[in-house]
C-alpha cells in the first residue's frame, strides 16, 4: 500500500490523497479499474490497479480514497459500459471504513462526468442496495448507480439502527433507470445530516427516499438537484412516508410535467407531519396550486416556482 504526501499531484493531475485534511493522518489511495486492472493487483497505484470494487473495499481503512476508473464508452449502444460486482452480490461498506471515499475520476463536474463512472447492480441480487453504505462521513462523487436485479435501492446511506451512519455526501452523482419495482427509491436514506448535492435523477420511478422507519431523519440537504424523465416513469421525486426534521431541499429543478407513473403522482411528499423549508425550485408544471403539485405537510416554502410553457417568466406558486 502507498500512502501519498497531503495534496500531492501525480499521474496527470490526479490528487493522489485527494488534498483532504484527514490525509494528514494517514488516509490512503486506492484504484480501481474494470478494464485495465487484474483480480490480483494491489490497487495501490493506476499501473496496479485492482479489477473488483469490494476487493478494495474489503481491504481499505477509514478516512481511505477511492479512485474508479470509468469503463470504456459503448460506442454503439451510446451508453457508458457499466462496473459490475464480481460476484452476485452487491457491494457492501461496513460500519468501520468512517470517512471512505468513491470517487469517480472523468474529468470534470457535471451530468457527463457522473455518467461515465457507472456502478451496476447484479444482476441475479433482488434484496439488497446496488451499494449500501454502513459507515458515517462517506463521501460519493462522479458517480452514477443503476439497478441490477435489485427491488431495493441504487444507494442506501445508513441502516437505521446502531452502529448509526451519518453526515455523508454524495455529489454529482446520478441516479439512472431504477423504476417501479425498487420499492426503497433510488437513494434510500436511513440516517441523519447528509448532504445531497448537484445530482440527477433521470428515469427513477422514486428518487429520494427520506426513511423514517427507525427513527426521523433530521438535517438532511438536498441542494442543486435535478429530477428528469417522462412524468409517466415517475411517483414522487422526494418522497417520506414518516416525519422528517430539519430539512433543507434547496435550488432543485424538477424538469418534467406532473408525475403520472403512480401514487402520490408528485413532486414531493412529505406524508406526515414535517419540519423544514423548500427554497428556489422550479416545478415543470403549468399548475398554480400548491397542493396539486406536492404536499408539503408543515414544509415552509419559499421562492417555488411553476414554469408553464407558454410563460417566458417564472411565477410564484401559492
Amino acid at each position: 500500500m502507498s500512502t501519498f504526501p497531503d495534496g500531492l499531484f501525480q499521474y496527470s493531475g490526479m490528487p493522489v490523497g485527494g488534498g483532504r485534511y484527514e490525509g494528514m493522518w494517514g488516509g490512503k489511495a486506492w484504484f480501481v479499474d474494470y478494464d485495465h486492472g487484474t483480480v490480483g493487483g494491489k490497487g495501490d497505484k493506476p499501473d496496479a490497479a485492482q479489477k473488483n470494487l469490494q476487493t478494495v473495499i474489503d481491504g481499505a481503512s477509514e478516512w481511505d480514497v477511492i479512485y474508479v476508473r470509468p469503463r470504456a464508452a459503448d460506442t454503439a449502444g451510446g451508453d457508458p459500459q457499466a462496473i459490475l460486482p464480481a460476484s452476485t452480490s452487491n457491494w457492501d461498506v461496513p460500519y468501520t471504513l468512517e470517512g471512505l471515499s468513491i470517487i469517480g475520476t472523468c474529468p470534470g463536474n457535471s451530468k457527463a462526468s457522473a455518467n461515465a463512472t457507472r456502478l451496476q447492480g447484479s444482476a441475479t441480487v433482488n434484496d439488497t442496495p446496488v451499494l449500501y453504505a454502513k459507515a458515517p462521513y462517506m463521501s460519493f462523487e462522479n458517480l452514477t448507480f443503476r439497478r441490477g436485479g435489485s427491488t431495493n435501492c441504487g444507494l442506501r446511506l445508513g441502516t437505521g439502527v446502531t452502529p448509526y451512519a451519518l453526515s455523508s455526501t454524495v455529489n454529482n452523482c446520478m441516479f439512472w433507470k431504477i423504476g417501479s419495482t425498487a420499492v426503497y427509491g433510488s437513494l434510500m436514506i436511513d440516517s441523519w445530516h447528509n448532504n445531497i448535492l448537484n445530482s440527477y435523477f433521470e428515469e427513477c420511478y422514486r428518487g429520494i427516499n427520506l426513511w423514517g422507519e427507525h427513527a426521523n431523519p433530521t438535517g438532511n440537504i438536498i441542494q442543486g438537484c435535478t429530477f428528469g424523465s417522462t412524468a409517466a416513469s415517475i411517483s414522487c421525486n422526494i418522497y417520506s412516508a414518516g416525519t422528517v426534521l430539519n430539512t433543507i431541499i434547496d435550488r432543485c429543478n424538477f424538469a418534467t410535467s406532473q408525475p403520472s407513473g403512480g401514487s402520490p403522482n408528485l413532486y414531493i411528499e412529505f406524508a406526515s407531519a414535517s419540519t423544514g423549508i423548500i427554497s428556489n425550485c422550479t416545478l415543470a408544471t403549468a399548475t398554480l396550486t400548491i397542493a396539486t403539485a406536492m404536499t408539503n405537510n408543515g414544509i415552509l416554502l419559499s421562492n417555488v416556482h411553476y414554469a408553464p410553457a407558454t410563460n417566458m417568466e417564472p411565477t410564484h406558486v401559492s
